[in-house]
């Protein structure tokens, strides 16, 4: 296809078809966890345990921070997925306002913020599908406890149907360049 510009033609050489996805917004596996610091026996892989139990003592089900400050939990995904949304379960026996301001990012992609509302305890965070295998939620001025972490999107099927293509005149840096631009992973 070629387009006319005032002294200039225009040649789309391609049209680039990049990652499809699997099904409909699906849950999807965090396979493992892990966290900044541990405090009160809370480690990392209680929060994808599938116990939404908010109870901290009794379910025995919530990740704990050790510190108030700089705290992070991070899990990781079976494979790379379009992430929709990630869904929260607070802690419900106390502390629960400790969730407010908890940041959530697929890769280095921020996704969004949590507002703390009284008696709210599952809170969903919106990722229009960003792409990557890890689910990040940081917690920079408070304890972070999270109780359990729910991931849901699609499974990335044909990562190779990022396109391969030959231009001869495009170094292969400048092509992988343009590939990372078209078709983006957040790790």
């Amino acid at each position: 296809m070629k387009a006319f510009l005032p002294f200039y033609f225009l040649t789309i050489a391609a049209v680039l078809y990049c990652c499809t996805a699997q099904t409909a917004t699906s849950p999807l596996r965090l396979i493992s966890a892990t966290q900044s610091s541990i405090g009160w026996f809370g480690a990392p892989g209680r929060a994808i345990d599938g116990n939404t139990d908010g109870h901290y003592y009794n379910g025995k089900s919530c990740m704990h921070s050790q510190w108030a400050r700089n705290n992070w939990w991070m899990g990781t995904l079976a494979q790379d997925s379009a992430v929709s949304k990630v869904v929260i379960y607070n802690r419900v026996d106390s502390c629960t306002e400790r969730i407010d301001g908890i940041e959530v990012y697929v890769g280095n992609v921020y996704c969004g913020k949590i507002t703390y509302k009284p008696n709210q305890v599952v809170y969903e965070v919106e990722c229009r599908n960003a792409v990557g295998r890890s689910i990040k939620v940081v917690q920079n001025g408070q304890y972070l406890t999270l109780c359990e972490v729910k991931v849901f999107g699609d499974t990335i099927t044909n990562q190779d149907s990022c396109p391969s293509f030959e231009w001869p005149w495009l170094s292969k840096s400048n092509r992988d360049t343009l590939l990372n631009h078209m078709c983006p992973r957040s790790y």
